[in-house]
């Protein structure tokens, strides 16, 4: 009886190894990236990369970023607190990473 629940067993973990291994490498699959969730199909940057782009060219400090659509582009709008106190919004295109 041992060894035939061994069998079962191996032939569970194969039988279910394939799609497991099938789903990680889906071109749809998201994953961690240099701190931030990015697709696998690599479309653009993440909500960190645009963060770190308008943090390197203000020097402010991050508030809020949030990702939206206007139908045709993606991109992000990040809150910064600047060093002189006042506070503004980017708006970094999603698919490029360039600042509008």
């Amino acid at each position: 009886m041992n060894r035939l629940m061994q069998i079962v067993i191996l032939s569970l973990m194969l039988l279910f190894q394939g799609p497991a291994f099938a789903w990680r490498n889906a071109p749809d699959a998201t994953y961690r990236h240099q701190g931030g969730w990015q697709s696998a199909r690599n479309e653009g940057i993440s909500q960190d990369q645009a963060a770190a782009i308008i943090s390197k060219r203000t020097g402010g400090r991050i508030l809020k970023v949030s990702r939206r659509n206007d139908g045709s582009r993606a991109y992000y709008l990040v809150k910064v607190l600047l060093p002189s106190g006042q506070v503004k919004i980017y708006t970094v295109d999603a698919g490029s990473g360039e600042i509008r």
